[in-house]
């Protein structure tokens, strides 16, 4: 089993949700000054949707979430910085521009 981990952990491109899922969450764990927010259910589900980054064109996380993300996406780049918005309206803006 452990070749196959490391196999996949040599390439972020390899299970990419996967490894974006374990580097934001190792961060989170790391940042002992950061609480989760479980009494409102936000941060759960926007862990469970930062597991889409990779496989979408944009994605809306609260700002905790989308600096986890931006950070880990860039120390493993990976590269999804540019697809993490702030809100619909800043997906609407972008996608205003495309057209």
């Amino acid at each position: 089993m452990e070749p196959f981990v490391e196999w996949i952990y040599k390439f972020p491109t390899r299970c990419p949700s996967i490894r974006l899922t374990f580097e934001v969450y190792y961060q989170l764990v790391k940042n002992k000054e950061d609480k989760w927010k479980e009494e409102k259910g936000g941060d759960i589900s926007d862990f469970n949707h930062l597991s889409a980054t990779p496989y979408v064109d944009l994605i809306t996380l609260d700002n905790n979430k989308r600096e986890y993300v931006k950070q880990a996406s860039h120390r493993v780049k990976m590269g999804y910085e540019s697809r993490l918005c702030k809100n619909v309206e800043s997906i609407l803006s972008i996608l205003s521009k495309d057209f």
